[in-house]
């Protein structure tokens, strides 16, 4: 029987320190990190301090939408982050659906990859 979920490993890069905004679920740390290693574009990913909700396409191209609870340390960065403090590259596992992984489906989700 094939696995149903795959754990990945989400990286918050210095990049995406640099480049995220304060507030902004769909821009801040998290979601450009999320979006990056799963080849997903902006609009289907917006985080707030507990959640991570993304919007993606399975192999078949149906919508698939899932809500990830966030762990700890990751709640911490937001905060964090937030409220202007300095934050430092970490990362963060998740149980992701396999039709969610563009290497399971050996295709990206969406052309053209995250925007």
């Amino acid at each position: 029987m094939r696995a149903t979920t795959k754990r990945i490993t989400v990286e918050i890069t210095p990049d995406d320190i640099r480049e995220g905004v304060y507030r902004s679920g769909d821009t801040c740390p998290i979601a450009l990190a999320f979006r990056r290693r799963l080849n997903v574009p902006a609009p289907c990913v917006t985080v707030c301090t507990f959640t991570l909700d993304a919007g993606f396409r399975d192999r078949e191209g149906r919508p698939l939408f899932a809500t990830f609870a966030l762990p700890k340390k990751a709640s911490a960065f937001i905060k964090a982050f937030d409220q202007g403090h300095p934050v430092r590259p970490f990362s963060f596992c998740l149980n992701v659906p396999i039709d969610c992984i563009p290497e399971e489906n050996k295709r990206p989700l969406y052309e053209g990859g995250a925007k």
